[in-house]
C-alpha cells in the first residue's frame, strides 16, 4: 500500500492507472494543484548550507559554522525532520584517510557506543541526543527549515571538514545524503584519493547509466528491506561519514575498501590487528568472493581506484597492512606465510635461490617453492617509507611490488594508418573470391615504429573474418602464419594477406553441426591482432594491438560496425579488457570467435602432458584421463559442461551475473559442480566465474550497452544494435529480447520451459522465436519494462546468490 511521503494535511486522491495490462487503483498525493509522481519517479530535494566563515577561508578556533538545512518533496513543499522517517546529521573531517573523525565536539554529539538509542557520533535530528544537553544547537522553524549550530572550533585538526545529512522518506523509499564541506584551520583544501564525490573513480564500475550508485547499503537486508542507497550516493565522502578513526562504525572506510576489493585474496579476512587499530570485522568474510576487476592485474593497480599518489607515497600500516592482512607488523609475522612459488620453475634448494621475489623470502625445502614468513617488527608508520620508496632504490619500491608489465615492461603498441584492399566488387565490396588484405604500420607508445614484427619471434599475428554483424558467424578461420605478412622497408609498412573469401560460412567452435551455409550480403567485421610475448621475474606476459574494420560484402548498402556494447564500458571497470593470455584486448572483436552456436572445449579435446591419470586436473572429477604417450595428454574424456554456450552474449551475461543465477536449469549436467558457471578453456582448464556478479544493477543494461550518440538521420546510419534516434545512434540492443541471452540471467527450469514452449520450430527452415510478442519493444512485459531501474527509490536484490526466476 502507498504511505503518503508528506504531512497529513495535504488532500489525498484516488487514481487509476493502467500497469503494463493490470488494473490497480493507487493512492496520490495532492498539494495546492500539484500531484506528487509515483515512488519510483519521486525524490526527495535536499540543500545543506553552512554560513561562512568570519575570515571568508577557515573557521578559527573559538568560532562556530551554523548549518540550513530545507528538505522538500516534489511538489515544492518543505519536510521537517518529524517528516521524515531518519534526518541524521554528521560532521567529520579532516579528508586524510588516517585523520578523518567524526567531529563529535562540533556536533555535540554523543560518543557513548553503547548508548541506549544507538545515536552516538551523529545527531538525530528528530530526537537528538546531545553530549552537553543545554548545548541544544537544533532549530526547526515552522516552515519545517532547519538550522543547527555546531559548537565552536576547539581542538580540531586543521582540514577539510564536511557536513552531511542522511534523509529517508516517511515510507522509506526515498533517500537523500547532502553535504556541504567547510574548512578549518586552514585554506587549503583537502582531495579525497578518489576524487570529488561528484566524479570519484568509484563511479567508473559503481554506477549504473541512472546515476544510482551501487555500493554495500544500497543492497536490501533484513534490517533495510528496500536497501539504503543514499548512504552509498557520494562515495567516498558518504562513507567517511560513518566509517573514520573514530566514527559511528568501528571499521574506517580504508579497511572496508581495501579488504572488500582484495576479498579473494586476504589471508585473514576480517581478523583484527590491534598493532595499528584494525577491530575484528566478521562483515569482511561475506566479500571473499570478491576479485577486483582490473585486468591483468587485478588489486594490484592501486591507480584504477586512487587518483593521486598516496597509495605510494604514503605507506602506513594500516593501509598497507588492510590488503596485506596477514602481516602482523607487532610480531614480525607473516601467517599464513606468503608462498611465491618456484624460482624460474625449478625447486629451490636454499634461501639464497629465492632473491628474485624477495630478500625476506626463504625457501621450504619441503616443497621446493620460496615464501614469506617474516616482516621487521614495526611499531609505528614512521620508518614505512625506509624500505617501501615510492620507486627507486628502496629495498621494496611500492611501485615495484605493484608493477603492471602488461603497461610498464612493453611497447604499448598500436596499429596505425590502416588501410583494407582487395575488394573487386563496386563501392570497395568483396565478392567470394576476393582475397583482403590489411596494411598498416606498427609502433610504440612514443610513436617510434617497429620494424621487426616479421622476424621477431616474440611477435605473433593472427587475422580473422566474421559475420554478418547483424548475425555473426565465421567466414574466415584465425590465419595465424607470418608467411602471410610482408614488410616493406621503404614505407616501414607491413601488408597481411588474408585466405579468399569463401562462398559459405564456418561451422561454430566446437560444435557438431552448423556452417556451409551462403554467406548472406551485408557488413562483416575483421580483426586482426599483433602481440608481443616478454618474460618478466620468470612469468609471461603480453602486449597487444588491436584493429577492428568492418567490411561490405555482397552489397553496396552502408557499412554497419556491430556497436552492440563498446570498449568504454568494458574498459570502465576491467581498466584494459584483456583475455586469452593478453592477446583480446577488442571488446567489439569477442564475437567474431564466440558466435552463435559455439561450444566450450568438447569430448576429446586435449590438455597438459602427463605421464598418468593423476596428473590431470579433471581425473579427481571424473572428466579427464591421460590419453597416449608416454607422455600423453590429459584428454576430456566425459563433458564436463555438456552443451555450454559460449557465444558472447550469452557467456558475457552469465559471467556477469554468476552468483545470482546459480543451480541455472541450462548447466544442471556440470560434473565439476552442477549448476555453477563453469566453461572449459585453454588446454582443458576449468574456468569457474560462479562467485562473479556485476558490480552495479545487472538491470542497468545500459551500463555496458553503451550509445555512440553519432549523429544519424536513419539507422542505416548507426551500427548494429544502434538505432537513430532524436538524430543520434541509441543502443537498442538490449531490448530485443532472445532466449539464448535472456536465459543466461533467469535460468530456472521454469523460465527454460517457458522459453521452449514459445518457440516454433518448423519441419524445414529457420527456427522461429516468439519472444517479441510480450517481451519486444513496446510490449506489455518488455524487456524495457522489465529492467526499469529508477535512480533513487527501486529495492535492488542482495548480492548473496539465489536462484533467480
Amino acid at each position: 500500500m502507498f504511505r503518503s511521503r508528506v504531512p497529513a494535511l495535504l488532500v489525498v486522491a484516488l487514481a487509476v492507472s493502467s500497469c503494463k495490462g493490470s488494473t490497480t487503483t493507487e493512492t496520490q498525493i495532492v498539494h495546492e494543484g500539484c500531484v506528487l509522481p509515483a515512488a519510483n519517479e519521486a525524490a526527495l530535494h535536499a540543500t545543506l548550507a553552512l554560513s561562512p566563515p568570519p575570515n571568508g577561508t577557515f573557521f578559527a578556533v573559538g568560532e562556530a559554522p551554523t548549518l540550513t538545512l530545507t528538505v522538500k518533496d516534489d511538489c515544492g513543499l518543505i519536510l521537517a525532520p518529524s517528516a521524515l522517517e531518519t534526518a541524521n546529521l554528521y560532521v567529520f573531517g579532516p579528508r586524510a584517510p588516517l585523520a578523518t573523525v567524526a567531529a563529535s565536539k562540533l556536533m555535540n554529539a554523543v560518543t557513548n557506543r553503547n548508548a541506549a538509542d544507538r545515536q552516538h557520533h551523529f545527531v538525530n535530528l528528530r530526537a537528538p541526543s546531545y553530549a552537553v544537553p543545554a548545548n541544544n544547537g537544533l532549530v526547526v522553524a515552522t516552515t519545517g527549515v532547519v538550522t543547527y549550530e555546531l559548537r565552536p572550533v576547539t581542538t580540531e585538526a586543521a582540514g577539510t571538514y564536511a557536513a552531511a545529512v542522511w534523509l529517508v522518506s516517511a515510507d522509506g523509499q526515498l533517500q537523500a545524503f547532502p553535504s556541504a564541506s567547510f574548512q578549518i584551520g586552514t585554506g587549503t583544501v583537502e582531495t579525497y584519493e578518489t576524487g570529488p564525490d561528484g566524479s570519484s573513480s568509484c563511479r567508473a564500475c559503481h554506477a549504473g547509466p541512472t546515476g544510482r550508485l551501487y555500493l554495500a547499503h544500497g543492497q536490501p537486508t533484513a534490517l533495510a528491506p528496500l536497501g539504503n542507497p543514499g548512504l552509498d550516493s557520494a562515495p567516498i565522502g558518504s562513507c567517511k561519514a560513518c566509517h573514520n578513526a573514530d566514527g559511528y562504525s568501528a571499521v574506517t572506510t580504508l579497511q572496508k575498501v581495501h579488504g572488500v576489493h582484495r576479498g579473494a585474496n586476504l589471508a585473514n579476512p576480517g581478523g583484527a590487528h590491534a598493532e595499528y587499530g584494525v577491530a575484528a570485522d566478521a562483515t569482511l568474510a561475506s566479500y571473499t568472493n570478491v576479485s577486483f576487476p582490473s585486468m591483468p592485474a587485478g588489486e594490484k593497480d592501486c591507480k584504477a581506484c586512487h587518483v593521486d599518489d598516496a597509495w605510494k607515497t604514503r605507506p602506513s600500516r594500516l593501509a598497507c597492512g588492510t590488503c596485506h592482512d596477514a602481516v602482523f607488523f607487532d610480531s614480525g609475522t607473516v601467517s599464513p606465510p606468503r608462498v611465491y612459488g618456484r624460482p624460474l620453475g625449478l625447486s629451490c634448494a636454499a634461501d639464497p635461490d629465492c632473491v628474485s621475489f624477495s630478500v625476506a623470502a626463504a625457501c621450504n625445502l619441503e616443497t621446493g617453492s620460496c615464501e614469506l614468513g617474516t616482516h621487521p617488527v614495526q611499531t609505528n608508520d614512521a620508518t614505512c617509507a625506509g624500505c617501501h620508496t615510492a620507486e627507486g632504490a628502496g629495498l621494496s619500491p611500492i611501485t615495484d611490488r605493484h608493477a603492471i608489465p602488461e603497461r610498464q615492461n612493453v611497447p604499448r603498441l598500436a596499429i596505425v594508418n590502416a588501410t583494407v584492399g582487395g575488394a573487386t566488387g563496386p563501392s570497395g565490396t568483396f565478392l567470394v573470391g576476393d582475397v583482403p588484405t590489411l596494411t598498416f604500420q606498427l609502433q610504440d607508445w612514443t610513436g617510434v615504429l617497429v620494424t621487426n614484427a616479421k622476424t621477431n619471434s616474440s611477435y605473433a599475428i593472427a587475422g580473422l573474418v566474421s559475420g554478418p554483424t547483424d548475425d555473426m558467424q565465421r567466414v574466415i578461420a584465425p590465419a595465424l602464419s607470418k608467411g602471410s605478412l610482408a614488410f616493406d622497408a621503404g614505407s616501414q609498412t607491413y601488408t597481411f594477406i588474408f585466405p579468399s573469401w569463401p562462398a559459405t560460412n564456418l561451422a561454430p567452435y566446437n560444435a557438431s553441426t552448423g556452417g556451409g551455409s551462403p554467406n548472406p550480403a551485408g557488413s562483416y567485421t575483421l580483426y586482426f591482432y599483433v602481440t608481443r610475448s616478454f618474460i618478466v621475474d620468470g612469468a609471461s606476459h603480453r602486449d597487444a594491438a588491436p584493429y577492428v574494420g568492418t567490411l561490405r560484402f555482397g552489397e553496396t548498402g552502408p557499412i554497419r560496425p556491430r556497436e552492440v556494447v563498446s570498449q568504454a564500458a568494458c574498459d570502465a571497470c576491467h581498466v584494459a579488457l584483456a583475455y586469452h593470455g593478453g592477446a583480446r584486448t577488442a571488446a567489439q572483436a569477442c564475437g567474431t570467435c564466440h558466435t552463435a552456436g559455439a561450444l566450450d572445449r568438447p569430448l576429446g579435446a586435449q590438455g597438459i602432458t602427463c605421464l598418468t591419470d593423476a596428473e590431470c586436473p579433471g581425473y579427481a572429477a571424473g572428466w579427464e584421463t591421460c590419453q597416449g604417450g608416454p607422455p600423453g595428454k590429459c584428454t576430456i574424456t566425459n563433458d564436463p559442461t555438456p552443451e555450454t554456450t559460449i557465444e558472447y552474449g550469452s557467456m558475457t551475461h552469465a559471467i556477469h551475473f554468476a552468483r545470482r543465477r546459480l543451480n541455472g536449469y541450462t548447466a544442471r549436467n556440470d560434473l565439476q559442480a552442477p549448476g555453477r558457471v563453469h566453461f572449459v578453456g585453454y588446454l582443458n582448464t576449468l574456468l569457474d566465474f560462479s562467485d562473479a556478479l556485476l558490480s552495479v544493477d545487472a538491470r542497468e543494461c545500459r551500463t555496458c550497452h553503451t550509445s555512440t550518440g553519432a549523429t544519424c538521420s536513419t539507422s542505416d546510419g548507426c551500427g548494429i544494435g544502434q538505432a537513430c534516434d532524436g538524430g543520434r545512434c541509441a543502443n537498442v540492443a538490449w531490448k530485443a529480447p532472445s532466449a539464448r541471452v535472456c536465459l543466461s540471467c533467469h535460468a530456472s527450469a521454469a523460465t527454460y520451459g517457458h522459453a521452449q514452449l514459445n518457440t516454433y520450430v518448423p519441419g524445414a527452415g529457420a527456427v522461429v522465436e516468439t519472444c517479441d510478442v510480450c517481451h519486444g519493444p513496446g510490449a506489455a512485459f518488455s524487456v524495457e519494462w522489465a529492467h526499469d531501474v529508477a535512480p533513487a527509490s527501486v529495492t535492488t536484490y542482495s548480492r548473496e546468490a539465489f536462484s533467480f526466476p
